[in-house]
């Protein structure tokens, strides 16, 4: 990776920090993207100063988005970036980075993902600057990939220099075991989990039990809507659900042909990125259904069930992580639409009362990814 020589920095410490994030995407539908925003506005509210870079590459979408933009307040700048493999691996302009993060002058550097080449470039911030390095995981195990990119992840994985960053920040407790295995073993001091977080404004007001069935999220065959589809097909008492979110054209089509063969309604909406609005769009709705193939730690999901939704899930590692199944909400097996549909008609036939101690232990379960507990963690980590 080209990054140019600058001579390491020696400088006096401001009074105000500075953080610089980096990550593959700060636009279009990422949820890595919204993790690095939300945190980042955090930051800024306790008195850091932030700033982040990223491609110029729109997720989700051909286009480019602009090269430097202020989001809330949060400068964002972006560089030329190509695709190199995969979705999401891409190597930017660093040369034309380096120089903006020399004038920036970072006291500390998040990159988030560790497999990909700007992880890389947050070590070479590290030696020129001498501030910390951290790397935020984004659990990228357990997934499914073709031989080749399996082979280049396992080449990835023995060879990666992760080891060297400050702190390792995983966001799941069903990715520990993988990551200390990582550049032949991590040393456990060196690894912080926190997970994803969600702002106050999810658990203030009284929830509402809502009605119908409501999939917020990206629309990417990786979602197994086909599932949640056919779930409805299988129900005998629910036959439509709001669809909210944007993805591939050709997966919408997929979506229009299924409502047509399967006789069912698909409510579709687009996607949805203000607070208040995703809120309404949950309070609205009795049943959040989050039928994916995988899942990491998925912030839709926590976000229902702080709103006191009641929750179907299939059983991908981040949603068993987040719901015990018949207590704060239900697990499906991944692909199983007769399951899906038979909870729907339990749930429909299911007493208030234990729906509502349903909304209520969801709700609990929740406050674990309140931001507040979330910064907390994070600032036991720069204190160190």
């Amino acid at each position: 990776m080209a990054t140019g020589k600058i001579k390491k920095i020696q400088r006096p410490r401001t009074k105000k920090i500075k953080i610089l994030q980096l990550l593959g995407y700060s636009s279009g539908a990422s949820g890595v993207w919204q993790r690095c925003k939300d945190e980042s506005l955090e930051f800024m509210k306790r008195g850091y100063e932030v700033m982040v870079m990223s491609s110029d590459l729109i997720k989700g979408s051909d286009e480019k988005a602009k090269h430097f933009e202020v989001i809330e307040g949060l400068p964002v700048k972006r560089y030329k970036s190509r695709k190199i493999g995969g979705e999401s691996f891409m190597q930017w302009d660093y040369i034309s980075a380096l120089n903006d993060a020399h004038d920036y002058e970072p006291d500390i550097v998040i990159a988030h993902n560790f497999r990909h080449t700007h992880a890389k470039f947050a070590l070479k911030l590290k030696e020129t600057f001498g501030c910390k390095a951290y790397v935020v995981t984004h659990a990228p195990f357990k997934r499914k990939r073709k031989l080749l990119a399996s082979i280049a992840v396992a080449l990835q994985n023995e060879t990666t220099k992760i080891a060297q960053f400050d702190r390792i920040i995983p966001i799941c407790k069903w990715e520990m075991s993988d990551l200390k295995k990582l550049g032949g073993g991590i040393p456990n001091q060196k690894i912080k989990r926190i997970p994803n977080a969600i702002g106050a404004r999810y658990f203030t007001n009284d929830t509402k039990p809502g009605d119908g069935i409501l999939f917020l999220g990206r629309l990417h065959p990786v979602k197994d809507i086909r599932t949640l589809t056919n779930g409805l097909n299988a129900s005998k008492r629910y036959n439509k659900a709001t669809i909210v979110g944007d993805g591939d054209d050709s997966y919408k089509a997929d979506m229009d042909f299924w409502e047509r063969a399967q006789r069912i309604v698909l409510l579709k909406k687009g996607p949805v990125y203000d607070v208040e609005k995703k809120i309404q769009i949950i309070d609205d709705h009795e049943i959040f259904v989050l039928p994916s193939l995988m899942e990491a730690m998925p912030i839709s999901l926590i976000e229902a069930m702080a709103r006191g939704k009641i929750v179907v899930a299939t059983r991908t590692e981040g949603a068993k992580e987040l719901i015990k199944d018949e207590v704060n909400g239900f697990l499906v097996d991944i692909g199983d639409s007769e399951e899906m549909g038979d909870i729907f008609d339990r749930i429909y036939e299911m007493p208030e009362e234990k729906k509502q101690k349903i909304r209520e232990a969801a709700r609990e379960s929740a406050k674990e990814y309140k931001m507040e507990k979330i910064m907390e963690r994070w600032e036991s980590v720069f204190n160190k």
